[in-house]
């Protein structure tokens, strides 16, 4: 009963809506959501829309309704295609002037006119007509109503300009967010020993039986449990883990500091427990215990002890599934990227338009905010959009598998290889951005399964084996795999008991850590003692009060990357709150230091 009066919900849309930056402008719910993502789509539409018409793949045509008819028994589609069919008049001036007009009202400043008139001029003959168009369509004026009050004051745009010191080893964190509270209870669960017979006993029918698992083996963990199973769905883990590029850390969650039974009422928690948005910011700020974003996310705040500490490293942080706090730092902000930002058609003709664009300022609030909005999306992508622009020119095509820097034949099918495709790209041009550390949040969402839950958790963990199939392949074959790490982690576990089809808000978790640097094939942390009815750290139907912080994996990551021992409080601010044994050691974690597995004041497996 607690979980549904502190926020249990089976919409996802909380969690989505948390996923804004709430500290960002609010003066029209549109600025909210125009991220670069939003922006390249925008464009993209809106560009193919001018020069091809609507229009919907269809065999080899293209067209905007398809209809079936019937040929030969079976049934085929038929595509028509539907085009603007404005045409010029008979001066530039007049077409500009009724553009204008159709398009704005007439509300373009003289500094827009002039945008629309050399974009024109500058393109080619039959095509001057389209330019026309979409420079208008990338104005403020043609965005936002009102009197645009274009003003003479010319905006500053600073050129980006390389770093010019010598490249260091690089080094990557790709966070994998698992939206709407992954049942991670079936991503690695004890066999053989005591634990699993309570585990089917609480699951019920949502339980893995021992030939629905990919048996692996560790030592160490509680009750005799040497050996555990990965979901079937995820053969390539068990690969990983086979090879020490893969481990677990189990009985994980949100906490501000360590928690039992007798001191949950007492002591300080997060905020919001069993809620979307409340546990996934706190799992991304790691300061839970606070609402709002305003700690920043712990991935942005590595990034600027990286960047400030003594080493200075040249760091980039990128948001490639959405809008998210993790990625951003109080100096550090992050480059958002779409998965599918190499679809727009010729972009290289409207860098000179979108640089003219952007350049007045405005006496009208909402066009200076939708330009200034326009600025830093342009800016956000790898100076920023432009190079997500470039990426989409014919030359430089990812999704069509032509010439992108990749050195396999990358495939995508689905949204997160596409995510992982633009993570893969974005590395293999480390040289060309002079970056040395880079973050990378990407997000899959689908996991909150009230009902249906194993089917859907067999699906989802099918389409995270095969997007870890093809970004492991190419990172191995670009040779930076030992400088990589992919973790999970999701805003709560499910409970252990089943709800008749599905299962509800859960709390501690198990998660999953891979790259070619671990000390893999090992269970980090010490799995529950106890997941029958009753014991000692369930809140009620299997609901557990995880043992150890996200911290156990996060500041051993850090430390990884290169965060030095003066800065883990100012990175980690609940990290006092917490001991030696409640965190994995760097030297456990990684392969390359001093120790092995099991050798430092973690608890390992």
């Amino acid at each position: 009963a607690e979980a549904e009066s502190e926020g249990e919900s089976e919409t996802e849309a909380e969690a989505e809506f948390a996923s804004l930056v709430d500290d960002g402008p609010l003066l029209a719910p549109e600025f909210q959501i125009f991220t670069p993502k939003f922006f390249i789509n925008y464009v993209r539409l809106m560009s193919n829309l001018i020069s091809v018409g609507a229009y919907y793949p269809c065999g080899n045509q293209i067209g905007n309704e398809v209809r079936y008819v019937s040929e030969n028994g079976k049934l085929s589609p038929v595509c028509t295609v539907g085009k603007l069919r404005w045409e010029e008049r008979d001066t530039l001036n007049e077409t500009v002037s009724l553009l204008d007009l159709l398009l704005t009202g007439g509300r373009l400043t003289t500094h827009t006119r002039g945008t629309v008139v050399r974009a024109y001029e500058s393109a080619s003959e039959g095509g001057r007509l389209q330019a026309a168009q979409q420079a208008i369509v990338l104005s403020a004026e043609f965005n936002t109503f009102g009197n645009p009050l274009g003003l003479e004051t010319v905006r500053n745009i600073p050129s980006w300009e390389p770093p010019k010191a010598v490249l260091r080893p690089y080094k990557a964190l790709v966070y994998f967010h698992l939206g709407g509270g992954a049942d991670t209870h079936n991503l690695v669960v004890p066999q053989e020993c005591e634990i699993y017979d309570e585990y089917v006993v609480a699951r019920t029918n949502l339980a893995l039986t021992p030939e629905e698992v990919h048996t692996i083996g560790t030592s160490g963990q509680r009750r005799n449990c040497s050996t555990f199973g990965i979901h079937q769905a995820l053969p390539m883990l068990k690969n990983l883990y086979d090879d020490g590029d893969a481990a677990f850390f189990v009985n994980v969650g949100g906490l501000a500091r360590p928690l039992t039974m007798a001191t949950y009422r007492s002591s300080e928690r997060c905020m919001g427990l069993f809620s979307h948005s409340a546990q996934t910011t706190g799992a991304q700020t790691l300061k839970c215990q606070e609402s709002g974003t305003g700690p920043r996310g712990f991935g942005g705040r590595i990034a600027d002890a990286l960047a400030s500490g003594s080493a200075e490293y040249q760091v980039y942080t990128f948001s490639v599934g959405g809008t998210a706090v993790w990625p951003y730092g109080f100096d550090v902000e992050p480059k958002l990227v779409a998965d599918d930002v190499n679809s727009l058609e010729s972009p290289e003709a409207l860098l000179p338009t979108i640089s003219n664009i952007t350049m007045q300022k405005h006496g009208n609030v909402f066009a200076e905010a939708f330009v200034a909005n326009f600025l830093e999306a342009v800016q956000s992508t790898e100076s920023d959009v432009r190079l997500a622009l470039e990426r989409s020119s014919a030359a430089f095509k990812v999704s069509s598998g032509a010439s992108s820097g990749l050195v396999t034949d990358y495939r995508v099918q689905n949204g997160l290889q596409g995510q992982l495709k633009t993570v893969a790209t974005f590395i293999s041009m480390r040289e060309t951005r002079f970056a040395e550390r880079d973050f990378f949040y990407v997000t899959m969402g689908g996991w909150d399964n009230h009902r249906n839950m194993k089917a859907r958790t067999n699906s989802l963990f099918s389409t995270i084996n095969g997007a870890l199939e093809g970004f492991v392949a190419e990172m191995k074959a670009q040779a930076v795999w030992d400088s990589v790490v992919v973790v999970s982690a999701s805003e709560f576990a499910r409970t252990l008991d089943s709800n008749g089809d599905g299962s509800d808000h859960g709390w501690g978790a198990n998660h999953f850590i891979v790259g070619g640097g671990l000390n893999g094939g090992t269970v980090f942390n010490k799995y529950l003692e106890f997941v029958k009815p009753g014991s000692p750290r369930d809140l009620g139907r299997g609901r557990f009060i995880p043992e150890y912080p996200w911290e156990s994996v996060a500041v051993p990551i850090a430390e990884w990357l290169g965060v030095e021992a003066s800065q883990k409080q100012t990175v980690f601010p609940n990290i006092q709150n917490f001991g030696e044994g409640d965190l994995i050691s760097v030297d456990d974690l990684f392969a390359g230091n001093s120790s092995s597995p099991g050798n430092s004041s973690s608890e390992t497996a």
